[in-house]
């Protein structure tokens, strides 16, 4: 939660300042995602290494249930991914692949003396939609991103687990 922090409030100060680059400048982006690699949402850093691909990393932290004993399963994510963007002007469409990884820790059968962390990692898609207005900072973002998780780490009884993203953010 406190990188979360840290990035917006890096964002904001940005944004504050008035420090204005033309469109072609602008090759970072800070975006919120609900969806996608960071299964519920996440915050992102983006940086264009070249003029149509791009290179991402962001933080997820979230708690769920277990349904038979109650338990809350924490899990700590780090969404990774590369986005190749064809097509030139505002509208764009966004093809790429990555995953993330990250840790689950829990109370559930804890033996004394034991950890209760286990490393997750799953293999994400991405097949979308991007909206950059030329003149603004502004960047949105609808996609298509599976999920596939490796039998050894599965937390779900799925394979691939369907998943959309949708995102919100400010190219600086």
């Amino acid at each position: 939660m406190k990188y979360s922090l840290a990035l917006a409030l890096a964002v904001s100060l940005q944004l504050a300042t008035g420090a204005t680059a033309s469109a072609d400048e602008r090759r970072n982006a800070a975006y919120l995602e609900i969806g996608g690699a960071g299964v519920l949402y996440s915050v992102n850093y983006e940086r264009m290494v070249a003029p149509q691909l791009s290179v991402r990393v962001g933080a997820s932290f979230f708690m769920l249930n277990e349904r038979a004993t109650s338990d809350k399963i924490f899990l700590e994510l780090l969404p990774l991914g590369v986005q190749y963007l064809f097509l030139q002007g505002n509208h764009k469409i966004e093809v790429g692949g990555g995953g993330f990884v990250g840790m689950a820790h829990s109370g559930i059968n804890r033996v004394p003396g034991e950890t209760d962390r286990v490393a997750l990692w799953a293999i994400s898609g991405t097949a979308g939609y991007r909206y950059q207005p030329s003149g603004s900072s502004l960047m949105l973002r609808a996609a298509f991103t599976p999920l596939y998780f490796p039998p050894i780490v599965r937390f779900t009884n799925m394979t691939v687990f369907p998943s959309v993203a949708v995102s919100a953010g400010f190219r600086f």
